[in-house]
């Protein structure tokens, strides 16, 4: 049986604190398993936390990069910039 805690649906994007799976961060951004790993690769987007055993994306973190997109931040350069700001304020370095 899965932990109740680990489990979240795209609603839980509005919550300040919330922990998404991989299937809702695939869901919300509209991309596969490669470009995921694409994007975590090459510093566009954080990588995950490890929480109740399974990688976890803080939505914050999610929402953030979503943001920045959407507000024509999209260059590579600045998401990667917002990018590393992120991971930095977790108080830990990018894997």
């Amino acid at each position: 049986m899965a932990h109740k805690a680990c489990f979240q649906t795209p609603a839980a994007l509005t919550a300040a604190d919330a922990l998404l799976t991989r299937a809702v961060v695939l869901q919300v951004l509209g991309i596969g398993e490669t470009r995921l790993r694409e994007l975590v690769a090459d510093g566009t987007l954080p990588p995950a936390v490890q929480m109740c055993g399974a990688p976890r994306w803080l939505a914050t973190e999610v929402r953030a990069v979503v943001d920045a997109a959407k507000a024509g931040a999209g260059a590579v350069d600045r998401l990667r910039a917002l990018t590393r700001e992120l991971i930095a304020a977790r108080g830990v370095s990018a894997a």
